[in-house]
């Protein structure tokens, strides 16, 4: 009986997902279709709650199936995030032009890069402390009790080293390694190690010109590749979104729903103060953020 009611489920999250698909062929705005998304999941997700709790077998193993499409959808963004990073950081060097102030222009890049990188985290810091969000209270499930451990280990490690240390910390002695994001500093240590990528482009760029115009065609055909895979996985949002949030919906009690809520609330809130930091770096540089946001966000 069980599995029968499995199979219910699963076919009612194809249909669903086929029904975003059909909204995608007729064309509908992406931000309607995550939206549609998000209101299915929360939909399903409580009918399923409703009807079978959220430790019965048949929403357990249901969930399973619909985490193919939902945790698939987090590793596709984790499998490009360090390559993406790497990648825009050595192609904004390969388009400087030369001329005597480049030393200047690029340490005022790395300058930017690294600056931002610390705004941004300590910005998620100061959301997550405003609406007293804390990871180790998550409770959904194994994958959260993972995370957690790693955290608690993360924090033990920074709290008892000294400001030199954390320092020597964001280095990368192996950037192999840190592009798979293997520690919690492997970002800056991408953007470092891109860094010192761009810097050898531009002395090659002074005495082998030749060579420096190979490698920029390669980085400009690596980006256009890493931007269109970003396209690509950016176009399953919808699909990932319903299959996350109907897991959510179909497992979490009503506090961790709530707690949820105020995380999307304190996430917005993070990308908003960011944005807005971004919008003021363009006014530094004497461009027009008017401009900018109708130019990027308003056609």
């Amino acid at each position: 009986m069980n599995i029968f009611l499995i199979i219910v489920n699963l076919a009612v999250f194809l249909l669903l997902l086929a029904g975003l698909f059909k909204l995608q062929k007729k064309h509908v705005s992406f931000s309607k279709r995550v939206f549609t998304a998000l209101g299915l999941g929360i939909i399903f997700g409580f009918i399923i709650h409703y009807i079978y709790g959220t430790t019965d077998e048949v929403t357990v193993k249901s969930v399973d199936w619909f985490n193919v499409v939902g945790i698939g959808y987090v590793k596709l963004l984790q499998m490009i995030i360090m390559p993406l990073v790497f990648i825009s950081i050595v192609s904004a060097f390969t388009k400087l032009q030369l001329t005597k102030n480049i030393g200047k222009i690029s340490f005022l890049v790395l300058g930017i890069l690294l600056g931002t990188t610390a705004i941004s985290g300590a910005i998620g810091i100061g959301s997550a402390l405003g609406f007293g969000l804390d990871g180790v209270h998550l409770n959904s499930g194994d994958a959260e009790a993972s995370r957690n451990e790693q955290l608690q280990q993360t924090f033990a490690t920074v709290k008892d080293a000294t400001l030199p240390q954390q320092i020597v910390q964001l280095l990368p002695a192996n950037p192999f390694q840190d592009l798979t994001g293997a520690r919690p500093t492997s970002t800056i240590a991408v953007v470092i190690f891109a860094a010192f990528v761009g810097f050898a482009y531009l002395g090659v760029n002074r005495k082998e010109s030749e060579t420096a115009v190979l490698f920029s065609k390669a980085i400009d055909m690596g980006y256009s590749i890493v931007m269109r895979i970003v396209r690509l996985i950016l176009r399953l949002s919808p699909y990932g979104i319903f299959a996350i949030i109907t897991r959510v919906a179909a497992t979490s009690d009503y506090a961790a729903i709530a707690k949820l809520g105020t995380f999307v609330i304190a996430s917005y809130v993070a990308l908003i103060i960011m944005f807005l930091v971004h919008l003021l770096l363009l006014s530094l540089a004497k461009l027009s953020p008017i401009s900018y946001v109708k130019r990027h966000y308003l056609h």
